[in-house]
């Protein structure tokens, strides 16, 4: 596959992040950001107070025994230090050698309802996402307490799709939607410079984002699409949602933390190999690269669309389940999402020699929360 150069990623990184666009970043609706992270501190104050902490004005716990009151279990411990995070960057708390001072002053003036109805306010396009945010919050108990799973705050049975139906309806934020856009035109060039369809493998297709992208290039850019998950749930709503293109396409349930061997795998080697926002919900990032790297031809391409920057609503979101704390490697501490940087880091101990990180320009990395990973196999 010769047709993808590094001057013609160049060329694409000039085109859709160095030229003007009607891109905005959460930054460019003035106080949106600060009202949403009081949003943040205002639902965990709530689930505090499910557990009694606005019984005196001030309480005293070790950081273990206050865990212990909340009922939260050890998979979700990163989770209840972020709430710690968040509560002492608004001086509800204060930490000082494992203990935790809990004002309960300080914590009224944060309610969920005032929250909600100041973005509201400020940005309705918003607020379908956000109330969401909130009635997860209010799970915290059940799940974090592990008598509730995860997946039946996020998917609700007889509202399955609820949260696709907010992605789909809510402006998007910064790059992620040129990210995507990007993967797409990235295998519709390659097919028309080629002359020939390619093969597609989607790893973590979840609710099938990144495919209602690349439909149009079905049956003809992409001759073959394997469309897989870890949870055989999602991988049977994918084959119901996309039953129109069941020709050109394959349903497989697939653990990307497996190599190929492990596992009931494609019986063809594929020329991309693409997932959005799945990686990083990985345990080792390196392990989980080389694993992909076991699907893809000779000259094939991963195309990777992350998140790279932390932000507190998404946390408190998918932060409920399992994959989201299960990262152990160097690279992460307080969160699964790592920044580009990083990416750079994690791509080179892997000892993968051809890769391009978009956005590529400092400017743009600095305000971008989303980036597209492309790494080449070219092993011989």
């Amino acid at each position: 596959m010769n047709t993808l150069t590094l001057e013609k990623f160049q060329t694409l990184n000039h085109r859709y992040f160095e030229t003007p666009s009607d891109t905005r970043t959460i930054s460019d609706f003035i106080g949106l950001e600060e009202a949403v992270t009081d949003l943040c501190a205002a639902i965990i104050v709530e689930y505090f107070h499910e557990h009694g902490l606005d019984i005196q004005t001030i309480s005293k716990y070790s950081i273990s025994a206050l865990s212990n009151k909340l009922g939260i279990l050890d998979k979700y411990q990163r989770m209840y230090q972020l709430f710690l995070h968040i509560l002492e960057s608004k001086h509800i708390i204060e930490m000082h050698e494992q203990m935790v001072t809990y004002h309960t002053q300080a914590a009224k003036r944060f309610n969920t309802q005032i929250c909600l109805h100041k973005i509201h306010d400020l940005y309705p396009q918003f607020s379908p996402f956000y109330s969401f945010l909130a009635d997860c919050g209010k799970q915290y108990t059940p799940v974090l307490s592990g008598k509730k799973s995860s997946q039946s705050v996020l998917y609700p049975p007889g509202n399955i799709n609820r949260l696709e139906y907010i992605y789909n309806n809510i402006p998007k934020i910064g790059y992620e939607k040129t990210c995507l856009k990007l993967v797409r035109d990235i295998i519709f060039n390659h097919g028309m410079e080629k002359n020939t369809s390619c093969s597609v493998l989607e790893a973590g297709a979840g609710q099938g984002i990144l495919t209602q992208q690349l439909l149009p290039l079905m049956g003809k850019q992409i001759s073959t699409y394997y469309y897989t998950d870890i949870a055989s749930s999602l991988v049977q709503y994918g084959k119901m949602k996309f039953n129109a293109f069941s020709q050109n396409m394959q349903f497989l349930s697939l653990d990307i933390e497996k190599s190929s061997a492990e596992q009931h795998a494609p019986g063809e080697l594929v020329d991309f190999v693409v997932a959005f926002n799945v990686v990083h919900a990985t345990r080792n990032i390196g392990k989980t690269l080389v694993n992909l790297k076991q699907y893809l031809k000779q000259d094939g391409y991963l195309l990777l669309v992350e998140n790279v920057k932390q932000e507190y609503w998404i946390d408190l979101i998918y932060g409920l389940t399992d994959e989201w704390w299960a990262y152990d490697d160097k690279y992460r501490i307080h969160s699964p999402l790592l920044t580009i940087n990083q990416w750079e880091e994690v791509i080179k101990e892997a000892e993968f020699t051809h890769s391009y990180i978009f956005p590529k320009n400092n400017e743009t990395r600095i305000t971008s929360e989303t980036a597209l990973i492309v790494i080449k196999n070219n092993d011989n």
